[in-house]
C-alpha cells in the first residue's frame, strides 16, 4: 500500500482467482477474501513525503488496487480494509479476548523497516558478511550515500534510486556520530573527529575505508549548500575516494535552507548517469 501495484500483485490475484473458478466448477462453496493492508511505518513515511494523511492516502491507493483488480477480471468475494470499521471491531474483540495474555514492555533490537521485522543479531552479522541487503527491490549497484539527506526531496531521491536497482549500503554518519566514550577527556576526544571538526586527509580516509568495507561501486554526493565546510573541499575529496577505490562520483545540489536550490531533473541525470558507469564497470567497459 505505500506504492501501487506491480506484476507480483497481478500474479497473486490470478494466482488465486484460478483456484476460485476450480472451485466454482466442482460447486466447492469458497470465500475469496482480498482487501488492502493500511498500516505501517512504511505508509506513515510515504504519506508524509506527499505531504497528505495516512489515511488520505491510503484511501488514494486502495482505489488504485481495487481498480486495478477489475482490470485482471479477478472477481472476488470480500474486500477488506484493516481500516474499515468492522474490521477494527473485530480486530477489537480478538484483542480484548487475548488482553491476559498480552502485556507491556520495551524490546530492542535490530529492526528492518523495508520487511518489517526484526533479525537476530546473528543473522544481521550473517547478512552483513555475505553482503545481503534487506533492500526491498532487485539490487543492481552498491552505492555510498555522502552528505545529508535531501530531505525536502526524500521521496524523489530514494525513488530514483530504488526504481534504477540503486541500494545505498554506506554513509559516513553512522561512523562519524558513533560516539563511544568513558569520561570528559574521552568525550573531548571523540567529538574532536566528528565530520565538522576533522580535515580533508581524515574524512577522505574515513569514507574510503567504507567504501571497501561494503563493496561500494559508486559514490552520490549531496553537496548541500547551507554547509560550507563540505561544499567546499567535498569536489576535491570526492575526486580523491573515486580515485583511490576506482568506482564513479556524481553529484547533485541541495539546500537544507532552502529546498528551492534542489533540481529534479539535475537529480535524475546525475542518478541516470551513475547508473551507467557502474554498469559499464560491470561489464568491463
Amino acid at each position: 500500500m505505500n506504492a501501487g501495484p506491480h506484476i507480483g500483485h497481478a500474479m497473486d490475484y490470478l494466482l488465486a482467482d484460478i483456484y476460485r473458478r476450480y472451485l466454482e466448477l466442482h460447486d466447492i462453496e469458497y470465500r475469496f477474501q482480498a482487501g488492502t493492508d493500511e498500516h505501517g511505518n512504511k505508509i506513515f513515511k510515504k504519506a508524509l513525503s506527499h505531504g497528505v494523511s495516512p489515511q488520505a492516502f491510503v484511501d488514494q491507493n486502495t482505489q488504485i488496487f481495487q481498480d486495478f483488480v477489475q482490470k485482471l477480471g479477478v472477481q472476488y468475494t470480500d474486500f477488506i480494509r484493516t481500516t474499515d470499521k468492522k474490521h477494527i471491531k473485530n480486530v477489537q474483540i480478538i484483542w480484548t479476548k487475548l488482553q491476559n495474555h498480552i502485556y507491556a514492555s520495551n524490546y530492542d533490537g535490530w529492526y528492518c523497516e523495508g520487511c518489517e521485522s526484526y533479525v537476530t543479531n546473528k543473522e544481521y552479522e550473517e547478512n552483513h558478511q555475505k553482503g545481503v541487503s534487506t533492500f526491498r527491490a532487485e539490487e543492481k549497484y552498491r552505492i555510498m550515500f555522502e552528505g545529508i539527506a535531501c530531505w525536502p526531496w526524500l521521496r524523489v531521491t530514494s525513488e530514483g534510486l530504488k526504481s534504477r536497482g540503486i541500494n545505498m549500503v554506506a554513509t559516513i554518519y553512522a561512523d562519524a556520530f558513533g560516539l563511544i566514550y568513558e569520561d570528559f577527556d574521552g568525550m573531548c576526544r571523540a567529538y574532536a573527529k566528528v565530520p565538522n571538526c576533522m580535515n580533508l586527509e581524515l574524512a577522505r580516509d574515513k569514507r574510503i575505508k567504507l567504501c571497501k568495507d561494503n563493496s561500494v561501486e559508486g559514490i552520490l554526493v549531496h553537496t548541500n549548500r547551507s554547509c560550507k565546510l563540505w561544499s567546499g573541499f567535498m569536489p576535491e575529496m570526492s575526486r580523491q575516494i573515486g580515485e583511490s577505490c576506482g568506482i564513479p562520483v556524481a553529484s547533485f545540489d541541495g539546500d537544507q535552507a532552502d529546498p528551492r536550490n534542489f533540481s529534479e531533473a539535475q537529480y535524475d541525470t546525475r542518478v541516470q548517469g551513475l547508473a551507467e558507469i557502474m554498469e559499464m564497470n560491470k561489464e568491463g567497459l
